[in-house]
């Protein structure tokens, strides 16, 4: 909800999330809002933290691990 996105490849997530259903794509961007804000965090940035590719992809692949 509300989070900003930033150079997103939808084509490069349709393959990795094909047999997910709508909770888990949903535990996917809360995963990867999680990422993006630990990011920010770290960085120590002034702007608002915006969800990129990678923080996606770390998303599927923690909750791939954590499901399967």
């Amino acid at each position: 909800r509300d989070a900003p996105l930033q150079n997103i490849s939808i084509n490069e997530l349709i393959e990795p999330t094909k047999d997910r259903n709508g909770a888990d794509i949903e535990w996917i961007c809360t995963s990867a809002k999680k990422f993006a804000l630990e990011r920010h965090i770290m960085s120590k940035a002034s702007e608002d933290p915006a969800v990129i590719q990678d923080d996606l992809m770390k998303a599927v692949k923690e909750t791939t691990e954590r499901k399967y």
